[in-house]
């Protein structure tokens, strides 16, 4: 996965060897925790919370002096109907200005062995003109 995404303009963490599943988390949370202190973001849920015209969207990090967002993916993903919903919330904050950069992060899970966007949420993401990070 790794080596596709690079080929087609993912990101690779620093430090990574380009295969998803480098860094190990032993869940969600520990992965969401890890993105916050990458990104310094700030903690609570209501600092994170944006307001779109379709509800609100509480991202996973966020960094208000670099107005860089965060989403952190743990285990497999498929282009969801919800995930979908956190595309357009995304890309909304994008192009009206509220945030400057989206980054996606993707992990493995520690219990599926899985990890990583399926073809159509990875193309979705790029397209969008998101950062995708692979751990």
């Amino acid at each position: 996965v790794g080596a596709a995404a690079t080929a087609i303009g993912a990101t690779l963490t620093a430090g990574c060897s380009g295969t998803l599943g480098t860094a190990l988390y032993s869940n969600w949370q520990a992965a969401e925790q890890f993105v916050r202190n990458t990104i310094n973001s700030v903690m609570s849920v209501a600092e994170r919370t944006f307001q779109t015209p379709w509800g609100n969207r509480i991202v996973d990090a966020y960094n208000s002096a670099t107005n860089v967002i965060a989403e952190a993916k743990y285990g497999y993903q498929s282009l969801s109907q919800f995930i979908q919903s956190e595309i357009q919330r995304d890309l909304w904050l994008l192009e009206t200005g509220q945030v400057k950069v989206v980054e996606w992060h993707f992990f493995v899970s520690q219990v599926t062995g899985n990890g990583g966007p399926s073809g159509p949420l990875l193309e979705t993401l790029l397209e969008s003109g998101f950062k995708v990070i692979f751990h």
